[in-house]
């Protein structure tokens, strides 16, 4: 257990935090009704967890660096584990997005410091071993997020899905706190407070402009001057760590070809995973079975896709359909449509393609 137990602090942090990007979509029928509001403004307990995490995850690492990795991953799930109780009592939708933008900053500190905690814990073939599990368990949640949401919210209610939390972190922290050594970058550095600000501004701007970009319009004036305000942060960015003698980013490092690579694999990745997947949840399916639809989706998209289309609940034969939630004035097909990270309602009487 010493050995292997900060693999296993690490895992359950990182499962907490990478749950709560996919867990959240099949509950929000049932947030919709509970919290009185229409389903469309719900969009943003979705999308304001994706931007904190953005946000914050870079500035986040270079605090770790300095004040301490296990600190850090530390005051992270506690943050963490505080929205996600703020998220499971909150009486209104304002709270709510409040609380998931928290639990947004605290998944940050999580994500941030996980991988320099395992590498300065292993070494050798121990490190290869940890970092394929961290990597597999990483895969794990994120796919499992569909059905565990579902499956919670169908047997004890939505609130679940940010109360299961709670025990977790409490597990994951005594780990932590007992078996995970402290470890530290160079001890020479000094905090980046100009780097933290400007890439903050860089990556919100960024962000917020790829979740609002399709239903403002990508030539509308507002799309473009928050995109011209993440050029301008960005611009800042490089500016400010090009004079600064201690910079939270080395941008020498952009002219190692093999760094470039992995950033541009990386980056192809993601774009791969978020863009070219549409998960859609139909409002007249129970969440265990829009789960079910949702993890079949992310395996085959366009098997999951036409299943639907033809009239056919996915892989839930005889489940049945209950109508969507009366006060979400929504008609019966009804479909959450996620290009990229952006969300949108379709309700047709049958669900084109591309909805």
């Amino acid at each position: 257990m010493r050995k292997w137990g900060p693999l296993l602090a690490v895992c359950l942090g990182t499962t907490m935090l990478l749950l709560d990007v996919t867990i959240v979509t099949v509950a929000l029928p049932a947030m919709a009704a509970g919290l009185g509001v229409r389903l469309s403004g719900l969009q943003w307990v979705i999308d304001v967890y994706a931007l904190a995490l953005a946000a914050f995850l870079l500035s986040a690492g270079s605090l770790a660096d300095l004040l301490g990795r296990r600190r850090l991953f530390l005051a992270g799930m506690v943050i963490f584990a505080v929205g996600s109780l703020a998220c499971g009592l909150a009486p209104t939708a304002g709270l709510l997005i409040t609380a998931r933008a928290v639990q947004g900053v605290g998944g940050a500190a999580m994500f941030a410091t996980a991988l320099s905690l395992l590498g300065s814990t292993y070494q050798g073939r121990d490190r290869g071993t940890a970092l394929g599990v961290w990597g597999a368990v990483s895969g794990a949640a994120a796919a499992a997020g569909p059905i565990v949401g579902g499956v919670l919210t169908e047997s004890l209610g939505w609130r679940w899905i940010f109360l299961v939390n709670l025990p977790i972190s409490v597990v994951a922290a005594a780990l932590t706190w007992f078996v995970v050594r402290e470890s530290r970058g160079p001890r020479d550095r000094r905090i980046d407070f100009a780097g933290m600000v400007t890439l903050t501004v860089a990556a919100s701007a960024t962000t917020y402009g790829i979740i609002t970009g399709d239903a403002n319009g990508w030539l509308s004036a507002r799309t473009l001057g928050v995109f011209a305000l993440a050029v301008v942060g960005l611009v800042a960015f490089v500016v400010v760590e090009r004079k600064i003698q201690h910079p939270m980013l080395d941008l020498r490092l952009f002219g190692r070809p093999a760094f470039v690579g992995v950033m541009l694999a990386g980056f192809a990745f993601q774009v791969a995973s978020f863009s070219v997947q549409r998960a859609r949840v139909r409002v007249d399916l129970d969440a265990v079975a829009a789960g079910i639809f949702g993890l079949a989706d992310r395996a085959d998209p366009g098997s999951a896709q036409r299943r639907v289309f033809r009239g056919l609940p996915p892989y839930w034969s005889g489940a049945g359909c209950t109508p969507p939630p009366r006060d979400t004035s929504l008609p019966a097909h009804c479909w959450l449509s996620r290009s990229g990270t952006g969300h949108r309602w379709c309700c047709r009487d049958r669900p084109p393609d591309g909805c």
